[in-house]
């Protein structure tokens, strides 16, 4: 027996908008293992460094927190009234810094660390991979 680890991506598919795309598959490393306990071991890695709570845990700040500083800040960028836009003059670090007296949060943080929180976020947009092990008959 060998066997494999099957890594399916969105597996319930998604949708562009334009097109509906099915789930895909790849086999990991395409390697072929020749016990169940490295295949599981090789799993395990994989999904140390892809799963949706590994990759969580690589915010600076709170998840939560994040995403309404996020969406503060994305809404802060201009008001309209009566049909005019104003544009806000203040830099994303003093949005950020703002956001942080607002709330009277304690925290350490700036712009740099926020577009690496964007990035770290970023990946979280997919629906989280499926590990499955395959049993291979040679």
């Amino acid at each position: 027996m060998k066997y494999v680890v099957l890594i399916t991506n969105n597996p319930y598919g998604w949708d562009d908008g334009f097109v509906t795309h099915c789930a895909s598959s790849v086999v990991l490393e395409n390697k072929y293992y020749d016990t169940k306990e490295e295949a599981e071991h090789a799993a395990e890695e994989w999904r140390k460094e892809y799963s949706h709570e590994e990759i969580k845990k690589q915010f600076h700040i709170m998840e939560d927190v994040f995403i309404e500083m996020r969406r503060f800040i994305m809404n802060s960028g201009f008001i309209h009234v009566n049909g005019v836009s104003i544009e806000n003059k203040l830099s994303k670090n003093e949005l950020i810094q703002l956001f942080i007296k607002m709330y009277g949060l304690t925290i350490e943080y700036n712009e740099e660390m926020f577009e690496e929180d964007e990035k770290t976020f970023q990946k979280l947009f997919h629906d989280e991979p499926v590990v499955t092990l395959v049993e291979i008959e040679s």
